[in-house]
Order: C-alpha cells, then structure tokens, then sequence
C-alpha cells in the first residue's frame, strides 16, 4: 500500500525543491533553514515596520507612497534574500539534488524542459499583471512593450531555473554486474 502524503508534505518539498520521500536527516535540514529565513524575515519586518512608522510621522510624505515602497521593499526582500538563502542552504545540504540514471538522463532534462518553461511563462504573465495593477489607472497593463518586457523576462527566469535544475541532476554511474 502507498502511502499518501498530506497537502502540507507537498508543499514544503515544492518550496524547498525536494524530491524523494522526505526523510528525519531532510525534515531536520528543512527545518533548520526554515527557521534561519523565519529569524530574517521577522527581523527584517521589525525594522521596516519601525522606519516606516519613523518617516511617517516625521515627513509630510503621502501615506500611498509609504505604503507602497513598504510592500514593494517586503516583496523584494522576501523573494531576493529570503529566497536565495533557501535556495543557497537547500543546495549546499544537498537538499535539491536528483539522483539519475545515465538511461534515464535526457527524458529527465526533458521534464526539468518543460518545467522550467512553465515557471518562466508562469512568473512573466503574474509579473505583468501585478506590475499592471499597481500602476495607476492599469495603464501599463494594456501597453504592448510591457507585455514584450515582462514575456522576454519571463524566457529569461525559465532559462535560470532550468539551468538551476539542470545543475541539480546528479548522474548515477551504471555498475554491470
């Protein structure tokens, strides 16, 4: 009988790019790392939060515009440090690597294709729109040459990742016994 695994198992091993069942030594390193970008993060909000309220108080400045340069800072730094930091301590623990055969080799690159072309048409489009919607008026969401930014973006980040990806195979060599 297989066993399933529960909705939350799924999601830490898609945050964490971790293949294969998730052992004590894995479960142990994810949450290490987890808590590490826990502690900067919460640090990180802490001091944001209180300059924020600093500026506010002491400057004329529109609140709009705090406000905005304070989700924009958080989103930057949530997705740049944050997420580089998880990616660079997955890699270094070994978290991420993907054990294959030298058969089974160029139908995985194949996968790993696909993947990343789907996380670089996914991240271009939800960039567009979120780019889109906070410009005034949605104008830059109807403007062709932000739609040819943000698709040549999008090829790009799918050609990183893949790259990422590829760099996590790990061939195995075949033993003829």
């Amino acid at each position: 009988m297989r066993d399933k695994e529960n909705i939350l198992t799924k999601m830490i091993k898609k945050a964490y790019d971790i293949s294969g069942p998730l052992d004590e030594y894995k479960r142990s390193e994810i949450n290490r790392i987890g808590n590490n970008a826990f502690m900067m993060l919460w640090f990180y909000l802490l001091f944001t939060n209180f300059c924020a309220l600093l500026v506010m108080s002491l400057t004329n400045i529109g609140t709009y515009n705090i406000l905005l340069g304070l989700l924009l800072s958080n989103l930057i730094f949530s997705i740049d440090v944050i997420g580089g930091y998880v990616i660079y301590a997955t890699r270094k623990a070994k978290l991420s690597e993907i054990d294959v055969t030298v058969d089974n080799y160029p139908k995985q690159k194949h996968l790993l294709k696909k993947k990343s072309a789907l996380q670089g048409i996914s991240w271009g489009m939800s960039m567009f729109l979120i780019m889109g919607a906070i410009s005034p008026n949605f104008s830059s969401l109807f403007s062709w040459i932000s739609f040819v930014i943000w698709l040549i973006s999008g090829a790009l980040f799918g050609l990183i990742m893949y790259w990422y990806h590829a760099s996590n195979l790990k061939k195995l060599k075949q033993c003829d016994d």
